[in-house]
């Protein structure tokens, strides 16, 4: 079975609590530096995709009205998570849904980590190196992924637990969590998925005693994972507009195109983009940060961060292999240590499964991978039998003075930014504290029972309870991809007019509006 966290019967503040006050401390010191970032146009993107079913039914509206996934409907299967989604960003603004998401984060540290804290603990701060934690607390799928990743980690330690007169009604809330923690994770990201054989490899560890409850729990999560993938795929369906399809397609590699990836120098390609989103620049991805101006000590940080994550990447490929060896092995290992081979084989190749059929490498995907491969690095040093790893001190060496200086130019140069600086790609989170309703149905003639608006940012935080909302920017990007005027997009659609933030009063929040004189259906 499992290796205990802690062989120490003495009390966690006596035996190893400073230790873990100690690291939690870190981690929340290099999080807090993200927490003024604006917010990220994605995020309310992603309400808009999943946070609706309150509002407008089950009849789920995607992001392109010109194909035929336009309108899809949510299997009753996943009424539970839609509404759970719809009834939190409802009554959550975000700078509360922020706050959640930073718990969240905390939450899987510790699943990882657990609560005996050895010096290997301290390569989970490796997460946090340069730019990497700018996407850890935007409220997107990726959070809703680590919920349940922490929930499945949690379950492992408790399944080697002894038996007592509570612990079955524990494994069986954790099989509860499980189950419902995977819905949510899947109906926010098809990539959810991934992590099925992590969630029937911690019910197996729960539910072994009980066949019965094991074999229902675990069908229950293939007829979800069955059933999410063919809605996912549904909702990317766009057979009626050929330059649309084409892009949704050049999202990700084909499967079968992986081996000419992986053989040839665009893997080269791939691994430098994936590296350079970690670094500090003089203009970021979609100008989601503040310009950094890069002088020669920059270059230099720069250059050890990518040393760092480089380092990461490989030796998640190296443990990855070792896991692999260790359980086909003829040689006959403790339980425990093949337990954790499995463990750590399905944190880390997931992640590096994402890597390879990714095209985008958007920068939150980027550290979402980074994470996850930390993650099952520090699991796996951290639960060897040998008090060193040499290895493990190689990488901490390199580890922590990286985290600090990142960690020190964060605070001395981003979060200033954040306060002087607007980026283009985001609002000021002040902005959108104002929940009164404005009083736009006089003044543009727009019937909000109905709905039916293009909205930004700003303007959906304050109308989030009128049903079908779209937002603004995709309007334009469907024009652009089509190649059709915005006229024709709007055509089909549909919509009363639109509501976004004043161009020319942009930092006080005021909103401007108009109709398109059309009757909603």
């Amino acid at each position: 079975m499992l290796r205990p966290p802690c062989q120490s019967k003495i009390g966690l503040f006596e035996a190893t609590g400073w230790k873990l006050l100690l690291l939690l401390t870190l981690l929340t010191t290099a999080l807090l530096a993200w927490w003024p970032m604006d917010y990220y146009q994605d995020e309310f993107v992603y309400r808009i995709l999943n946070a609706r079913f309150i509002q407008d039914g089950p009849l789920h509206m995607g992001l392109f009205s010109l194909c035929e996934a336009w309108h899809t409907h949510i299997p009753p299967l996943f009424h539970l998570p839609a509404w759970l989604s719809s009834w939190w960003y409802l009554q959550a603004d975000p700078m509360t849904a922020r706050a959640a998401v930073f718990a969240l984060v905390l939450l899987f540290f510790v699943s990882v980590s657990g609560l005996c804290i050895r010096p290997a603990s301290f390569l989970l701060l490796g997460s946090l190196v340069g730019l990497a934690g700018s996407s850890m607390l935007l409220t997107r799928p990726e959070y809703l992924h680590l919920l349940n990743i922490a929930i499945c980690l949690i379950a492992l330690r408790v399944s080697v637990a002894e038996q007592g007169s509570c612990i079955w009604l524990v494994r069986s809330c954790l099989a509860a969590l499980i189950l419902l923690s995977f819905l949510l994770s899947l109906y926010s990201h098809l990539q959810g998925v991934l992590f099925l054989p992590l969630n029937l490899y911690a019910l197996y560890r729960l539910l072994r005693p009980h066949r019965l409850w094991l074999i229902t729990a675990g069908l229950s999560l293939l007829a979800i994972s069955a059933t999410g993938v063919q809605y996912k795929q549904a909702e990317l369906a766009c057979d009626n507009n050929a330059a649309l399809a084409q892009e949704l397609a050049s999202y990700q590699h084909p499967l079968t195109a992986l081996p000419a990836v992986i053989f040839s120098t665009r893997l080269l390609d791939k691994t430098s983009h994936y590296l350079g989103q970690f670094v500090y620049k003089k203009q970021h991805a979609v100008d989601y940060l503040p310009p950094i101006t890069v002088s020669k000590p920059v270059l230099i940080l720069n250059a050890a961060i990518l040393l760092t994550v480089l380092m990461t990447l490989l030796m998640g490929v190296m443990v990855s292999v070792f896991s692999v060896r260790q359980l086909v092995s003829k040689t006959a290992s403790p339980s425990f240590k093949r337990c954790n081979a499995v463990v750590v084989l399905l944190l880390i190749t997931p992640a590096l499964g994402l890597w390879l059929i990714n095209t985008g490498q958007h920068f939150y995907r980027c550290f979402f991978i980074h994470l996850l491969i930390t993650a099952g690095l520090t699991w796996y040093f951290t639960r060897r039998q040998q008090t060193a790893s040499t290895p493990a001190y190689l990488m901490l060496a390199l580890t922590l003075p990286v985290y600090l200086a990142s960690t020190l130019f964060n605070y001395s140069n981003i979060v200033p930014a954040f306060k002087s600086t607007d980026t283009s790609y985001g609002a000021k989170l002040a902005l959108l504290q104002k929940p009164q309703l404005p009083t736009i149905n006089k003044r543009c003639g727009l019937d909000l029972t109905q709905g039916r608006l293009l909205v930004d940012a700003i303007a959906y935080e304050r109308l989030k309870h009128v049903p079908h909302l779209y937002p603004l920017e995709y309007l334009g990007f469907q024009s652009r991809k089509s190649g059709l005027p915005i006229s024709s997009v709007l055509a089909d659609m549909n919509m009363q007019g639109w509501v976004a933030s004043c161009a020319s009063t942009a930092e006080t929040g005021q909103l401007c509006c108009r109709s398109f004189d059309a009757k909603p259906e």
